[in-house]
């Protein structure tokens, strides 16, 4: 059997590359279908978004000219009754105002002292604090010199003893030069 002619034979290497190229085409066409989902998902997330912050910035413009209102409405009321009171009922007003003032000095004072007395007990405590590893200091120095001064007084002990020793022998060498000589 002959090969059928060329222009039809797909040889299997064409075939398989044929194959291929059409399963990469596929995937790709579904990658973008699935990326085109995820855009869409994304675009009306975006817009549902969008729409509620607009919501809540007309919300928030509708609560604070409500506050506004009532503002501008409680300072009436208040004019009002600043008004409408008695002159003996200002007075007494005036003089609890007054006294409100002098408490809130007060207290303001007394917060100032405190401060001021907190204050001096950390320098107090930052000077004791200082002292305190000066001694640190000054104990580690003389524990440095004790450590010293015990080894110095070790190697004079040891000096000594070998002199002594020297000495010891010097006398028996003494004492045997003299028995010769006698």
């Amino acid at each position: 059997m002959s090969p059928p002619p060329a222009r039809f034979y797909v040889s299997p290497l064409q075939r398989g590359a044929y194959l291929a190229t059409m399963e990469r085409l596929k995937f790709l066409e579904t990658t973008r279908e699935a990326a085109a989902r995820e855009k869409a998902v994304a675009d009306a997330q975006r817009e549902d978004l969008n729409a509620y912050e607009e919501a809540l910035k007309t919300q928030l413009i509708r609560v604070a000219q409500k506050r506004r209102e009532a503002e501008a409405q409680l300072e009436a009321e208040q004019a009002k009754e600043a008004a409408a009171l008695l002159p003996e009922n200002r007075k007494l007003l005036e003089t609890l105002e007054d006294e409100w003032e002098e408490q809130h000095a007060l207290q303001q004072h007394s917060i100032r002292s405190h401060q001021e007395q907190l204050k001096a007990l950390r320098n107090a405590l930052d000077l004791l604090q200082r002292e305190e590893r000066e001694v640190q200091r000054s104990v580690e120095t003389v524990q440095d010199l004790h450590g010293e001064a015990a080894t110095k007084a070790a190697d004079v002990a040891e000096t000594l003893q070998r002199l002594l020793a020297q000495a010891h022998d010097a006398k028996e060498s003494l004492q045997d030069l003299r028995t010769l000589a006698s």
